[in-house]
């Protein structure tokens, strides 16, 4: 489960309160989590709980677990299992046995959250590799100083062959401060993104000088974190599932259903 290193690098922070984490979802935690909440009714002792258990934790939504005795609560895109009173949490997959097989819950709420990010996205925010006969689109969380986000570049062609477009959306690894965040933000503001894209993602020198402009890379980065998304690349279907990271061409094709 994604959220164990994530509840780590909170308790870390309790043991050792000078430490600073690389991970800039940390350095505005205490900012978020100490805004006021509107959860259901009876929840506010068991949250209180987790931020005395956790200080700092970003808690997000709040709402009733379908596991009767508990809340369930959303951090960065992941969904805890908190009980009633506030006394014991689960962090990890959470599946509910139902007639068509186990179905994770946890993954279940996320998908509701992504789906309407993802409806949200406008065409002039992303840098996009149109397939020539589209059969599925896929939005991928990337960063340019990242290896596996390099290789699923070069095996551009072939995504877009099979009938794939790709729509890139920039996650810097650093945060929003980073070097990489740079230069992302001067590929979003570059006048041909694919290029820029394309001679970043193979080191090649920039052909093209970026103008000043509004990027989005802050809003994709906070996009990511509520997708759940530790790690580029980070590939997304339409209906939200995530595919993967690194995803070679065939088996992408074969998870969406194209073979």
């Amino acid at each position: 489960m994604r959220f164990i290193p994530l509840l780590f690098v909170f308790m870390m922070n309790v043991a050792c309160a000078d430490s600073v984490s690389n991970d800039e979802a940390s350095a505005t935690a205490a900012v978020v989590s100490s805004a006021p909440l509107a959860g259901p009714e009876g929840s506010a002792l068991a949250v209180e709980r987790l931020r005395q258990a956790f200080p700092g934790i970003p808690v997000g939504q709040i709402e009733t677990s379908p596991v009767d005795g508990m809340w369930q609560v959303e951090v960065q895109g992941d969904w805890l299992h908190l009980s009633n009173d506030g006394r014991f949490l689960f962090a990890g997959e959470l599946f509910e046995l139902r007639a068509e097989g186990a179905v994770s819950l946890v993954e279940e709420r996320q998908k509701a959250l992504r789906v309407p990010g993802i409806a949200a996205l406008q065409a002039d925010e992303m840098v996009s590799f149109p397939a020539a006969d589209e059969k599925a689109e896929v939005y991928v969380f990337t960063d340019v100083t990242c290896g596996y986000c390099r290789q699923l570049h070069r095996e551009m062609s072939e995504y877009n062959k099979r009938g794939i477009t790709v729509h890139y959306l920039a996650f810097p690894r650093g945060g929003v401060t980073s070097e990489g965040s740079r230069l992302l933000k001067d590929i979003w503001c570059s006048a041909d993104r694919g290029l820029a894209m394309t001679e970043a993602k193979l080191e090649k020198p920039a052909s093209q000088r970026p103008s000043a402009c509004s990027d989005p890379v802050a809003d994709h980065y906070a996009l990511g974190q509520r997708f759940g998304v530790r790690g580029t690349p980070a590939v997304f279907s339409v209906d939200g599932e995530q595919l993967g990271g690194y995803v070679p061409p065939a088996k992408m094709a074969a998870d969406l259903g194209l073979n």
